[in-house]
């Protein structure tokens, strides 16, 4: 192979688009070879300067490019160069070919083209007070958030793994080299082999906080990968990105599921106050009572209801808080 098919290859690697058999050519080169690892850093940090600067946005049409390249460059008849007319074109064709590397890698990186063939498949949605797991044909788990919505692409894990989130959700993916996945958020892309993370957006924002693995971010004008432990906030409105430290206090809904297997009573009614944001008094007599029961996708009410039924109670309400009475 040579540098030229080398260098072909090492764009697609830099850019997501490489196979897997030539994701693990370029593994192993990079790996033995000193120079080409550096070439594909270089080629990574163009890659994201392109992304994050103005400048480079450029008419793609070659032959647009000659034209204005030509129209700059004018020659006096009777003036003296210090080169020949060889190295002007030889500089003139570079020119150019930096004109369309640099579309090539911003609108090529930028549109992650993979997403162009999403087909909307099985949808879930949460409602009030409901976090469900959502287990992917590949291996992946998705915990969802309330009044969030997922949608899979319909074709998931058959050439790539494409979903589209809106709200919030937990992500451990599977890891799957030759099938990168994918997460559509707000406009923003989330593309990953296989890591744990968590994507929350709004109208205004869009949040990724990262716990194994990496990520790359990927906006109209940033790329930015991030690693463990660090959270990116993107603010959709001025394109800016605030990357800072997970702080220890960071909410984990996902470790909040109101399901419980042998479980003291008072564990449950603290995991219940959080999840409605109430206060809920229990008897000290019945705070080390274990129970087996699930109150997931249920309202205040109706979670209200069960646990007077579980615990052969009854529950008064006093102002804003609730008593479970003997």
């Amino acid at each position: 192979m040579n540098k030229n098919e080398i260098y072909n290859l090492l764009i697609k690697y830099a850019d997501g688009e490489a196979s897997s058999s030539e994701i693990i050519f370029i593994e192993k080169l990079i790996s033995e070879d000193k120079f080409w690892k550096s070439e594909l850093e270089i080629l990574q940090k163009i890659n994201v300067d392109f992304l994050s600067s103005d400048i480079y946005k450029v008419n793609p049409a070659t032959e647009l490019n000659w034209e204005s390249l030509n129209k700059s460059i004018t020659l006096e008849q009777n003036k003296k160069f210090n080169f020949s007319y060889f190295n002007l074109l030889k500089y003139a064709a570079a020119s150019v070919l930096l004109i369309v590397t640099a579309w090539f890698l911003f609108y090529k990186g930028n549109s992650i083209k993979d997403f162009n063939k999403f087909n909307i498949g099985k949808t879930f949605t949460t409602s009030n007070n409901e976090i469900i797991d959502i287990a992917l044909s590949d291996g992946s788990v998705i915990t969802l958030n309330q009044n969030s919505k997922l949608t899979v692409d319909k074709d998931f894990n058959i050439k790539n793994r494409l979903v589209e989130i809106k709200g919030e959700a937990y992500f451990e993916i599977a890891k799957e080299k030759s099938k990168p996945f994918i997460a559509k958020s707000n406009n923003t892309f989330i593309k990953v082999l296989g890591t744990i993370f968590k994507a929350k957006n709004d109208k205004n924002k869009v949040e990724i906080s990262l716990y194994e693995g990496k990520v790359n971010f990927i906006s109209n004008k940033n790329s930015n990968e991030l690693t463990p432990g660090e959270k990116l906030i993107f603010n959709t409105n001025t394109d800016k990105i605030k990357i800072s430290k997970i702080q220890s206090n960071d909410v984990k809904f996902w470790e909040n599921k109101l399901i419980f297997k042998d479980v003291k009573l008072q564990i449950i009614a603290e995991k219940l106050q959080i999840r409605y944001n109430i206060t809920l008094i229990i008897p000290d007599n019945k705070k080390d009572e274990k129970y087996t029961v699930s109150f997931e996708g249920m309202n205040l009410e109706n979670s209200l209801k069960l646990l007077e039924s579980v615990t052969e109670s009854n529950i008064s309400k006093n102002k804003s808080k609730y008593f479970l009475n003997h």
